[in-house]
């Protein structure tokens, strides 16, 4: 004698629980897991009526074919993403799937609920608030791979297929729509310090210097930058610091597209110029860039006291 096992997913549109995993847009920052899905499987020992569960398997695959599981703007970019699914009824346990592969753990169906719903494996009432989700599927995505991609809105249509234990016959399919969009600067500065401190005169050093370093991203690889500063010395292309009394101190600006600034490129206050060796690639790593300043004002004719002043870089 034979018994027929078969499995079923009851999966109206559901309040809070859309059939799709859509996560908006992403910034530059971080893993994203997309909010979970959940769902109630129904899975029996013989007819779908029977009050007896039993066991099924899941898997995971793209809907228009592919050999693993990406998302993609039209235009031949993707962005790989993670499948996990979650047992609740039965540990929970939860477990990544590989791509067009049925998971190798014993998943826990549910039943048809009694009159009143009360078991925790019922699949009754979809909607009336009394259903019972047994098993939740997420998406999630490295941020690697976000950075590694360029700027569009990316989605594919996943499907779903659950399976009643070993060798059942009814395979029912569950489709969700994997979207996200991203949207992240072409040019960015990394690691730029906050403060350039030259230092304690001696009343011996001729001048104070300090240097900088930094990482430049431009999709292209070129970009422009520019330093500027509110405080000016004698001419208004002029870099200075000051103290309370107003009293200043000039000082020279560098920059270089490598890390040894101090032989770079003078720039006067708010002259912009073209550099060619930024990076293309995102995480900015490493260094590629650098400041250099040296104080040029007679430090020994300077009035003691503390002299700041504001730097800013700026790429576009």
């Amino acid at each position: 004698m034979s018994s027929f096992v078969s499995a079923a997913i009851n999966r109206p549109d559901l309040a809070g629980n859309p059939s799709e995993f859509a996560y908006g847009t992403w910034q530059g920052s971080g893993d994203v897991i997309l909010p979970s899905r959940s769902r109630c499987v129904l899975s029996t020992n013989g007819s779908l009526n029977d009050t007896t569960a039993t066991n099924y398997q899941v898997k995971a695959f793209l809907t228009n074919g592919g050999s693993a599981f990406e998302v993609n703007d039209g235009l031949g970019n993707t962005i790989p993403f993670n499948v996990s699914f979650t047992d609740k009824q039965n540990g929970p346990s939860t477990e990544t799937l590989s791509y067009n592969t049925f998971d190798a753990t014993a998943n826990l169906g549910g039943i048809r609920g009694t009159t009143n719903h009360a078991t925790s494996t019922s699949c009754d009432n979809f909607g009336s608030g009394s259903a019972r989700f047994n098993a939740q599927m997420t998406v999630s995505f490295d941020e690697a791979d976000l950075l590694a991609a360029p700027n569009g809105m990316y989605s594919t249509l996943l499907s779903i297929r659950y399976r009643g234990g070993t060798g059942g016959q009814v395979k029912t399919r569950d489709n969700m729509e994997v979207s996200i969009s991203k949207n992240v600067d072409t040019v960015q500065l990394k690691g730029v310090a906050s403060q350039l401190n030259l230092g304690t005169w001696d009343g011996i050093q001729s001048m104070l210097s300090k240097i900088d370093r930094f990482c430049v991203y431009s999709s292209a690889g070129a970009y422009d930058i520019s330093a500027s500063s509110v405080t000016t010395g004698v001419s208004a292309n002029s870099f200075a610091i000051e103290n309370n009394s107003g009293d200043k101190i000039e000082y020279l600006v560098k920059l270089d597209d490598d890390t040894n600034p101090a032989n770079g490129v003078q720039f006067t206050n708010g002259q912009t110029i073209n550099f060619v060796n930024g990076q293309d690639t995102l995480p900015c790593t490493p260094n590629n860039a650098g400041v250099y300043v040296e104080t040029l004002s007679n430090l020994a004719a300077a009035k003691a006291g503390t002299y700041t002043g504001t730097l800013v870089l700026t790429i576009s």
